[in-house]
């Protein structure tokens, strides 16, 4: 007879009671999602204080990988006898808020690599059926809209990130103590960030305002996204490296930014520069072929540009957005009042669970 059901099951799910593989329970440490930060080994993701829908495959590197975890609500608490504890819970029935009875699951060591892939937050108990989640797909419904952001004279747009995603796999489950791993989960974002900024190189003081960034696109320049799905099959094919299949596109230039104050004196260095009221960037949807135009008056004499970069010794004037990466272009006015343009791109952090710091293979 075999010795549990994990070892022995040859169906593609594993059965919804299950006895435990060598009495070591499955179980998820603090997930995180990371906030704009410009050196990953300096500042870590802030604590993702919600829950978070997953599944989770074992024998995820073959043709037939088995169902372990089918879109597992996992629950987000804290609080604790002394305030500070939180934790990450899956196992429960529909009278402690689950959606479904959901049981402990236990790492089977005959069966890896497990693949885990999640979206954050959990959706609303009645819109779960709406999102696929199995071991080839992640697809989310069209009523999970992604909205771009504006910023009007300081005055920042709402926009629309419903979820984030994470997918990373675990080779082992045992630490190098010999002790059972937690399961991190790093969330990454599906919008990229875009922000803006200007400095001069003159002596001489230089004053911009009535500043206007516009954005164009020769298919429109998308300003909102739903119906997001990705296909995980194969080695590069990561829940976030998907796309929207519905877009919203602005035929004509689409303005993202206006400052009309502007700054009496701009700084001379580069680290200090002005960012048009607009510190932290705009979400944008990811797309490719962007054009960009700053319109201001530089001194009380009125230019507009493209802003433009150089890259390889040519001109760059179309721009990628890829998701979870933030683009910051610098603008520097020189003593002739010409404006010349440079790109720094950032990455938005893979984030870190508290417990496990190195987490994708």
């Amino acid at each position: 007879m075999c010795a549990n059901l994990l070892a022995c099951s040859s169906d593609a799910t594993i059965h919804d009671v299950e006895e435990p593989q060598g009495q070591v329970p499955m179980q998820f440490s603090q997930a995180a999602i990371d906030s704009p930060a410009k050196a990953r080994a300096v500042t870590r993701g802030t604590t993702l204080e919600q829950g978070f829908l997953v599944s989770c495959y074992k024998n995820s590197n073959t043709t037939s990988p088995r169902l372990v975890m089918d879109s597992y609500e996992v629950q987000y608490r804290s609080g604790g006898w002394n305030n500070s504890q939180t934790s990450w819970d899956y196992v429960g029935t529909t009278a402690a808020g689950f959606y479904k009875t959901q049981v402990q699951r236990y790492w089977d060591a005959s069966a890896l690599p497990y693949r885990f892939t999640a979206i954050s937050p959990c959706p609303e108990h009645e819109a779960i059926g709406d999102f696929t989640l199995i071991s080839n797909e992640l697809r989310m419904p069209s009523s999970a809209v992604y909205t771009h952001q504006t910023c009007t004279n300081g005055t920042i747009s709402t926009g629309a990130e419903p979820y984030v995603v994470a997918d990373t796999t675990y080779s082992d489950y045992l630490d190098n103590n010999n002790q059972a791993k937690r399961v991190a989960l790093p969330f990454h974002h599906l919008t990229s960030k875009v922000s803006f900024a200007i400095y001069t190189s003159a002596s001489a003081p230089i004053s911009v305002r009535n500043i206007t960034i516009q954005a164009d696109r020769q298919d429109g320049f998308i300003t909102s996204a739903h119906s997001y799905q990705v296909t995980l099959t194969g080695t590069d094919n990561r829940a976030w490296k998907g796309g929207f299949t519905k877009t919203t596109n602005e035929q004509s230039a689409c303005t993202l930014l206006t400052d009309a104050t502007g700054v009496e004196k701009l700084s001379i260095e580069k680290s200090k520069p002005y960012k048009f009221n607009c510190e932290n960037g705009l979400l944008q949807i990811p797309q490719q072929g962007v054009k960009l135009t700053i319109s201001l008056e530089v001194n009380g004499v009125e230019r507009t540009v493209p802003i433009t970069i150089q890259e390889n010794g040519n001109t760059k004037d179309a721009f990628t957005w890829e998701s979870n990466k933030i683009y910051t272009y610098i603008l520097n006015v020189n003593s002739n009042g010409i404006i010349v343009c440079s790109a720094e791109l950032e990455p938005w952090q893979d984030v870190q669970g508290s417990i496990e710091t190195s987490l994708e293979n």
